[in-house]
């Protein structure tokens, strides 16, 4: 049987952030391209950056479907992608909709 790499990553949002911290939350891919799907891998950039720059080095180390991303910069605006990885390799990646700020969240 030939492994396929999975579809990407279904619905990324940031369902979460802080002035230095964004969780994001996604569903798993539509087609895991007939193999087991062993994690994820994601990536930020700043706004206005060419450069993507990896958040998990592997994708041992993310495999739920959310993942809380930190050591970013007050006040910065991120962008944020998360490609699924079986044993044929990694998915296209699907992208956070819009830039997140990383801020607190204000009290009601």
């Amino acid at each position: 049987m030939v492994t396929v790499i999975p579809s990407p990553p279904v619905k990324v949002e940031a369902i979460d952030h802080t002035k230095d911290s964004v969780t994001l939350a996604w569903k798993p891919p539509l087609d895991c391209g007939r193999g087991k799907i062993f994690g994820y891998l994601l990536e930020y950039q700043k706004a206005g950056d060419e450069e993507w720059l990896q958040v998990n080095q592997t994708p041992d180390s993310c495999q739920e479907t959310q993942f809380k991303i930190i050591d970013l910069e007050d006040g910065e605006l991120y962008r944020f992608r998360v490609k699924a990885v079986n044993a044929a390799g990694e998915s296209e990646p699907t992208s956070v909709k819009e830039p997140v700020r990383a801020t607190d969240r204000l009290g009601n």
